[in-house]
């Protein structure tokens, strides 16, 4: 099974589906244990939408190396204009007012981007996170 994650920019919305009618059963959430559940997985989890001018990364997908104590650490792989490129990122979940996030780095331990997860559609394993830019001289 494909799993896809679309992520935007705080505030951004967007919806999609595959399916000309979504299923009643459908639940969407936005947990740290749906966050947590949907990461669970040795499939690859696909970025197919960003919200950003910067296309420099193309195919990018993730997949998981380890999860345990709200500690996720995960392989990126994405495609440049050099070829195809790695990232070994490292990633602490944490529920934030009801929300699940994560604080992904390069850096184990250190802070980086903090992506907050929106939505999920455990039917379609689909999902739609959202961020907060890192502005540079910002403080």
């Amino acid at each position: 099974m494909l799993r896809f994650v679309l992520p935007f920019l705080l505030y951004s919305v967007f919806a999609t589906s595959d399916v000309s009618e979504e299923d009643p059963s459908s639940k969407y959430t936005e947990t740290l244990d749906e966050l947590i559940n949907y990461l669970r997985t040795d499939d690859k989890i696909w970025l197919v939408l960003k919200s950003t001018a910067e296309r420099s990364e193309l195919c990018v997908n993730n997949q998981i190396l380890k999860l345990e104590n709200h500690k996720y650490e995960f392989m990126q792989r994405f495609v440049t204009i050099k070829g195809i490129q790695n990232r070994h990122l490292y990633s602490t979940l944490k529920d934030e007012g009801g929300i699940g996030t994560m604080d992904v780095s390069a850096v184990e331990g250190q802070s980086g981007t903090k992506y907050f997860l929106q939505h999920v559609n455990v039917n379609e394993e689909c999902a739609l996170m959202t961020y907060k830019a890192n502005v540079k001289g910002a403080k």
